[in-house]
């Protein structure tokens, strides 16, 4: 038996979560002293209303060694596919447990090199691999040239969130404020964050941004797999997806709320778009 995991950054809903077998480790998200689990006990909304009232943001942490240690165990094959260890401290901390279980020739850690909704159309293809009867060794090579065709796109509403969170100046959140500047951020080849594009305007302009950033991938997209996440725009979320026409596409793309930590870092109204090339 190969069992597929992940971390609660994939964010992916629980009907496939379920359909697809997939195990899920939750990173934490402490407020006021108190840990929550990721998508367990804390959802995208409470950690909002938490920034609104306390004018904080919320500390989040990695899956720790132990909480590996503890999934790992076991006779079962395991792969798990992490966000970017250029992110999170989750890949690292993975690698660990799997030393200290002397279980390297039974795990199998993956960097997705990528973040939320990007890991986890890894996760998914992964998981068709295992469901076809592919051995772990072919699943983990065939993830690992998927790897850098995943496509992410995320409109920042707010720098306000980035800001709190020390990856934004004051100044620089204050003057996109002002101007009506958005980011659009892309996952690097790297696995680290960085601009794509700077919008300023109306939303709207920022969200055809996006639209016409799709569309230019669209003959070259496996359109099996595409994915609009968003933190609390589910009515943007409904409209773009009406605007998204993937030539062949014969499933409803799939609309997906982040969690609470990937929304710790984008605030709300943010919105991305998720697909993996061909």
């Amino acid at each position: 038996m190969i069992r597929i995991f992940a971390d609660s950054t994939l964010d992916l809903d629980i009907d496939l979560r379920h359909l697809y077998n997939i195990e899920v480790i939750p990173l934490t998200v402490t407020m006021k002293d108190r840990q929550y689990k990721d998508g367990l006990e804390i959802d995208t909304q409470q950690l909002f209303d938490y920034v609104k009232k306390y004018g904080e943001l919320p500390v989040t942490s990695a899956v720790t060694t132990e909480d590996f240690i503890r999934a790992f165990q076991g006779q079962d094959e395991i792969i798990y596919i992490s966000i970017s260890s250029k992110l999170s401290e989750c890949y690292k901390n993975a690698i660990e447990a799997v030393k200290q279980l002397g279980a390297e020739n039974r795990v199998r850690v993956i960097d997705s090199l990528s973040i939320t909704t990007g890991t986890g159309i890894l996760v998914l293809r992964a998981a068709e691999m295992r469901n076809f009867g592919l051995t772990a060794a072919e699943i983990e090579e065939r993830v690992l040239a998927l790897v850098p065709k995943v496509r992410i796109a995320v409109l920042i509403d707010t720098l306000e969130y980035l800001r709190k969170g020390g990856r934004a100046s004051t100044v620089t959140a204050l003057i996109s404020n002002i101007l009506k500047i958005r980011p659009i951020l892309q996952v690097n080849p790297d696995g680290t964050l960085g601009v794509r594009e700077k919008i300023s305007g109306p939303r709207i302009k920022a969200i055809q941004a996006l639209i016409d950033g799709f569309k230019r991938d669209a003959d070259n997209m496996d359109s099996r797999w595409i994915f609009i996440t968003h933190t609390g725009c589910l009515q943007d979320a409904y409209w773009l997806r009406g605007e998204l026409h993937a030539p062949g596409h014969s499933e409803e793309i799939k609309l997906i709320t982040a969690g609470a930590v990937v929304a710790s870092h984008t605030g709300p109204n943010g919105i991305a778009i998720i697909y993996l090339l061909k």
